[in-house]
């Protein structure tokens, strides 16, 4: 059982923490897929780290999905415009002017 753990816990640290972007925590992997570093405290801080790092992805998707929208709002506030501008003209062409 006890390798199973360990087995798991190689896994997930291959997947996430081995080019996860921050050098602490890959570091950190390194030495514990090489065995020399699997203790409490240290997996503790990978974790912390990667969660930190999760945090950091969701606000970042958060801001781009902020991003799309206000060009989104924006490419239709310019279509009202036109909308509006060529209603305008229209009505000026009626109008005879």
């Amino acid at each position: 059982m006890e390798m199973e753990k360990v087995r798991r816990a190689n896994v997930a640290v291959k997947n996430y923490a081995l080019h996860c972007g921050i050098k602490s925590v890959e570091r950190w992997a390194v030495s514990w897929l090489a065995g020399t570093n699997r203790t409490e405290g240290s997996a503790i801080a990978a974790r912390s780290a990667a969660i930190a790092r999760a945090e950091w992805a969701a606000e970042e998707e958060a801001r781009a999905s902020a991003a799309e929208w206000a060009i989104a709002r924006a490419e239709w506030a310019e279509a009202e415009e036109w909308a509006a501008a060529e209603a305008a003209r229209a009505e000026a062409a009626r109008a005879g002017l």
